[in-house]
């Protein structure tokens, strides 16, 4: 990633604690060397006050190694396919949390009403983009009708409700259809949408 780079001295007596993505506390952190960090590893680096004028020196480094990044990135994507489901928004009723979507076409339709509550973690997908990392924390009323929206959470029997506990939406335009023609000198095509 694009970003200042920073030089920081790790000095013997500073503290090196190894976090897992997620942990909010250091209570069950543990103590690594300075020969444990690796290129790739995220960390915080809480910096010494009283360290020289000019001297970047480190009291406290807070790391997360990058195999367990990529450890949890692999379980949150499993999870998404085993517990989550995604489609159309067709309603949002702010005041009681619920988002209905519609899932499937044809003999295969379907709505899904996605429940919502102040724990549910709500994001929208950045303005042209479908990365998932790059998604920010969004109120619900930045969902709208024909948002696509996935839900991952606990689902009923009949896999008509989800109790989400984590919601991304996005605005993406998307037509489908059969196409009807072609046109090879301007790369068009026409669809019955």
């Amino acid at each position: 990633d694009a970003g200042e780079i920073k030089q920081v001295a790790i000095p013997s007596e500073a503290a090196i604690k190894r976090i897992s993505p997620g942990q909010k506390d250091l209570s069950t952190a543990e103590t690594l060397q300075f020969s444990d960090l690796a290129t790739g590893d995220r960390v915080l680096i809480k910096l010494d006050p009283d360290a020289p004028a000019g001297a970047a020196q480190a009291l406290q480094v807070i790391a997360i190694k990058q195999a367990d990044v990529t450890q949890k990135q692999q379980k949150d994507r499993e999870d998404w396919q085993k517990r989550g489901t995604g489609g159309l928004v067709k309603s949002v009723d702010a005041a009681n949390g619920t988002i209905v979507i519609a899932v499937g076409s044809g003999a295969n339709a379907k709505t899904i009403a996605v429940h919502t509550t102040k724990a549910t973690l709500l994001k929208r997908y950045a303005p042209a983009s479908v990365r998932y990392d790059a998604a920010q924390p969004a109120p619900m009323d930045a969902i709208h009708v024909g948002d696509q929206l996935r839900a991952r959470g606990t689902k009923n029997a009949e896999g008509t409700e989800i109790a989400a506990e984590e919601v991304i939406s996005g605005s993406f335009r998307n037509l489908s259809g059969l196409i009807s023609s072609l046109d090879a000198a301007v790369s068009t095509v026409t669809i019955k949408d």
